[in-house]
């Protein structure tokens, strides 16, 4: 695999040394790469991650996720391995997909604690119905309240993350984690603020956005999310952001 703007690839990241966490998934784990690489550079630790956009890392038929287990067995530090999945992609009205889904997860559970290797699952970040550049270009043309009222607060209401992720989708990955006593790591609460879900960030009284895309985070919103991230994966190990 090699590395690419589009988040597939493999890598090295935080501080050199034998990897303790593999961070995998689809291109939202991609999109997780720069932040997990700094924050664990900051603390001196080590990892690796491995991306392929659009496939279920967890599916052990799979050929991307046999080589990705390949690598396991060259690296015997990995002690947690991080699941990061644009979860919207699959139909959860569908009973009978989504139950092999979550038998899927069971499958891959199992197969890494024989392994005596944690799993951790991240819910996804909000996905949004525009991108930035539809924003900059729709407002040369008509004022954001006269269209698109929820553009004055470059938002996601709580209200519609729950109908879209949280209730259809979330509820089941904790379900299925609490059965198989795996840690659920919120990651939809590091874009929160308030009552709603952030698009763009302030830094230095500047506005910047977390998102490159309607999906996929920026390097800032990488960062925000890997260090909220971090206590999970450490809860003991006085971290540094």
């Amino acid at each position: 695999l090699t590395l690419s703007f589009g988040g597939d690839g493999s890598s090295y990241i935080g501080a050199q040394g034998q990897p303790q966490i593999l961070l995998i998934g689809d291109s939202h784990a991609g999109a997780l790469r720069y932040g997990m690489d700094v924050c664990l550079k900051n603390n001196n630790l080590s990892g690796y991650s491995i991306s392929c956009s659009a496939k279920d890392m967890f599916n052990m038929q799979l050929p991307e996720s046999r080589a990705m287990l390949k690598k396991i067995d060259e690296m015997p530090y990995i002690s947690s391995v991080i699941l990061v999945q644009r979860w919207l992609l699959h139909d959860w009205s569908n009973s009978t997909k989504v139950g092999l889904l979550l038998s899927q997860l069971e499958e891959f559970n199992n197969y890494l604690k024989t392994k005596g290797i944690t799993l951790f699952i991240l819910t996804d970040v909000p996905n949004f119905n525009y991108t930035l550049n539809d924003i900059a270009a729709r407002l040369q043309i008509v004022r954001a309240r006269k269209m698109f009222p929820e553009w004055e607060t470059l938002r996601q209401s709580e209200d519609a993350y729950v109908a879209r992720q949280d209730g259809p989708i979330n509820m089941r990955l904790q379900e299925v984690c609490k059965r198989m006593k795996v840690v659920l790591i919120p990651l939809h609460l590091a874009l929160k603020e308030g009552d709603g879900f952030l698009f763009f960030s302030t830094q230095n009284n500047k506005m910047v956005p977390l998102y490159r895309d309607v999906d996929h985070l920026s390097q800032a919103g990488s960062l925000r999310a890997a260090q909220f991230m971090m206590p999970y994966l450490f809860p003991n190990a006085g971290l540094k952001n």
